[in-house]
């Protein structure tokens, strides 16, 4: 098959939506199938080819309601004459689909809509654009979602689409069964009880909540020693970013870091330091105010680390952790996992055996590839 994948981020951005249409990309072509990836501009460093993929990028922003901005004409034309058996979008209320709403019907191919969630579906300010979107994937669309629990579920029931094929994130479980590489020492932690919070620093991720749940902790766990893994981004507002001014709440975790040491900042971290950190921590908070499928959760499940996390997304599908609605009910969640040991090993076991069985990344691809195939067999167009 020919496939042309719109992804808003990209390798080599790290992001969760960057990480799963990375991984999806780079398996369907080793599954032997013709691979273009249209993307926007990396924050951080560029790459024209990755694994056999063709990447192309535009100098796009925005979305359908708040308006489209950078190359939306010439991203419009390619994806209109780029020939393929399917065109494969990730996620909806940004510019990789929303440029191509008003043209919808003579593109020319079959569409699948990746969902990762719809976070603004109950904000009164989308209700029209949301109307459009399931107007348009009537035409040739078909949508996957990562949970039953997500509003892609109720977009395909409120508008008489059918309804998605759930297929959750997964993790490569190779790259969970390598030896740490022994972060605790590089990063000055010892022997302390660690909890880290792995995530970028957007607002979302709530990381005032992490800095208040470690403080709290501190007061029953003394020694207790938090991290926050992830990088600063680019500014998007009036587009100042591109004058090298950082987004989200990386300024706010720099002032409370020169005024305290319970928390770390790593934001440089490579990945496999990434991932023997969370190997070696006691446990990974989730503090964010929004989220779909958190990967890191179930990354979390493969290092056989106990999780804390608020009540968001489609968290609530897995194992190996505890799910809460608040601060304090997470910082009573941290206090009992970090000191009944028993628990906290059960917990990170089920998550093993959890992660072996349903989110092997190699069955995920499959999965996704055979639903592809159904969706260019439709008959629609």
């Amino acid at each position: 098959m020919r496939i042309l994948i719109a992804a808003h981020s990209f390798f080599p951005e790290a992001t969760g939506v960057s990480h799963v249409a990375s991984k999806l990309a780079a398996g369907l072509v080793e599954r032997g199938h013709e691979i273009t990836v249209v993307t926007g501009r990396a924050s951080e460093g560029t790459c024209e080819e990755m694994a056999g993929i063709r990447i192309v990028r535009f100098n796009c922003a925005g979305n359908y309601v708040s308006g489209l901005f950078g190359d939306v004409n010439a991203y419009k034309r390619f994806i209109k004459e780029q020939p393929a058996d399917l065109l494969v979008l990730h996620c909806a209320q940004t510019w990789t689909i929303d440029a191509l709403l008003d043209d919808f019907e003579h593109l020319g191919k079959r569409v699948v809509l990746v969902s990762h969630g719809l976070s603004c579906y109950r904000n009164p300010a989308y209700e029209s654009y949301f109307s459009l979107l399931a107007s348009k994937l009537k035409i040739s669309g078909h949508v996957t979602g990562l949970s039953e629990r997500l509003e892609e579920v109720a977009l395909c029931r409120d508008h008489g689409l059918q309804a998605p094929v759930i297929i959750p994130n997964g993790v490569d479980l190779a790259e969970w069964n390598v030896a740490p590489i022994g972060m605790r020492k590089q990063w000055g932690i010892g022997s302390r009880p660690w909890a880290v919070s792995i995530s970028n620093h957007s607002t979302v991720k709530n990381h005032g909540a992490f800095w208040r749940v470690v403080k709290a902790v501190k007061n029953a766990l003394p020694e207790l020693q938090g991290s926050i893994i992830g990088r600063p981004y680019r500014a998007e507002r009036l587009r100042v970013g591109r004058l090298g001014v950082k987004g989200g709440c990386w300024y706010k975790c720099r002032l409370r870091r020169l005024f305290s040491n319970r928390v770390f900042l790593h934001k440089s971290a490579k990945r496999e330091e990434v991932v023997s950190a969370l190997q070696e921590a006691d446990l990974l908070l989730v503090t964010s105010f929004r989220e779909a499928s958190p990967l890191v959760l179930l990354e979390s499940m493969a290092a056989g680390v106990p999780w804390v996390s608020f009540r968001v997304g489609g968290v609530e599908d897995n194992v190996g952790g505890m799910v809460v609605d608040s601060e304090t009910e997470m910082i009573d969640a941290s206090i009992k996992l970090l000191n009944d040991h028993s628990v906290a090993l059960e917990l990170g076991r089920c998550g093993r055996e959890r992660v072996a069985s349903k989110h092997d990344w190699e069955k995920i691809i499959d999965s996704h590839l055979a639903f592809y195939a159904r969706c260019i067999a439709d008959r629609r167009i």
